[in-house]
């Protein structure tokens, strides 16, 4: 319980920048009693630049393993307009595998 990893690898070069980033929470209690707990949450992150002098191009790449976890959870009750209200956990999921690509300009 309580486990919190932050670990990463850096390159660095001249020309090439690339870093591998890790980032886990164990399981955790939602409520102070620990009767409901969220799972554990592990996510990969990768990035790579290129230096051209005074222009850099980059990738980097979200949720390398396409981790199907949560971001964050809470729990709390909700109820739709007219409706009794409901005690569950609500969930932010992690972003699905993706890519975004920069260029960048430094004056």
């Amino acid at each position: 319980h309580g486990q919190v990893i932050g670990a990463g690898l850096t390159y660095v070069d001249e020309k090439i920048q690339a870093s591998l980033r890790l980032r886990h929470f164990g399981d955790a209690p939602l409520v102070e009693d620990g009767s409901v707990e969220h799972n554990q949450t592990s996510l990969l992150n990768a990035r790579i630049a290129y230096d051209f002098g005074h222009w850099s191009i980059s990738a980097e790449f979200i949720n390398v393993l396409d981790a199907k976890d949560d971001d964050i959870a809470y729990l709390y009750e909700s109820a739709l307009q007219g409706q009794v209200g409901v005690e569950d956990v609500h969930f932010h999921p992690v972003d699905p595998f993706s890519i975004r690509f920069s260029v960048r300009r430094e004056f």
